[in-house]
Parts: structure tokens; sequence; C-alpha cells
């Protein structure tokens, strides 16, 4: 598989409501998907032989025995090309692991929002990480106070 011709999201989010809105929203953007309702089924399946990296994950922050914080540290010293978004209705975002994401996403998020986030990703993963794809112009950085953040991925 060609990595411009990649279309593969990673959900991860213990609440099935959000998990199954965000997927359906993906997926009519022609995108597809997988879910993960936990960290430990997601490092279950990025260790084994099916993991196709996608273009990015979506990673709930508050999740039962590990935060996505910590899920997104434990995965980058083996694969520290993945894009990771982080999803969150906290307004006091941890600094931990933060310099390893892409993008911030506030619960509750509006589709048009979660479609410019994924346009901006696709621009990344087919181009490569550029200031011009105008990231901070999408997510929801400028909420968490993040406006020193850097794009990890340059």
């Amino acid at each position: 598989m060609e990595c411009s011709k990649n279309r593969l999201i990673h959900i991860i989010d213990d609440n099935p409501f959000i998990r199954e809105f965000l997927a359906e929203l993906v997926e009519s953007c022609e995108y597809i998907v997988e879910c993960f309702s936990n960290p430990t089924d997601y490092l279950e399946k990025v260790n084994s032989d099916s993991f196709i990296q996608p273009v990015a994950t979506f990673v709930d922050v508050i999740m039962p025995n590990m935060n996505g914080y910590e899920m997104i540290g434990a995965l980058h010293p083996a694969n520290p090309e993945m894009k990771f978004v982080i999803m969150s209705g906290e307004l006091d975002i941890r600094d931990e692991n933060k310099h390893l994401v892409c993008m911030f996403l506030r619960k509750p998020f509006y589709p048009t929002c979660v479609q410019e986030v994924l346009e901006k990703l696709s621009r990344c993963h087919s181009c490569g990480a550029s200031p011009d794809i105008g990231c901070a112009s999408s997510d929801h950085r400028g909420y968490y106070d993040l406006k020193a953040w850097s794009c990890p991925q340059q």
C-alpha cells in the first residue's frame, strides 16, 4: 500500500457513543476506520503482524487503566512517525507526552472541525509535515493554551 493512498484512521475511546459517532463521521469522509475501546487493545494491535500504520490515531485522554498520553508515550519509541490527535473535554491538558501529539480536538467536537483535521492530516501524510499545511487553524490548541506547541513531525 502506498503511503499517499492510505485512508486508514484508528480511533481509541472508551465511550462507545463517541467512538461510533466519530467512526461514522470519519467514514463519511471516505476513510477506513478501525476502533478500539482501550489503550491495551490498541497496543496489542500495534504489536501484531496485522498492524498497518494509519494516517492518524484519534486518542481520548481519560481512559481506565492507561490514559491516552501514557499510551502515546509507550508507542513512540518504536513508532516515532505515528501521528496522534488528542480528543479531550478537559481544559487543563497535561504536558505529559504533549510534544508527541499532532493535533488537539476539544470534546464535544463539530463534524466540520473533524473534517478539517482529516484534510490536514491527509496532506501531512501524503506530502510530509510542513507549516504550510496550516494545522493550527484547524484544531483547538488555542483553547488548551498550547500556543507555543510545535509539530512533532517537523
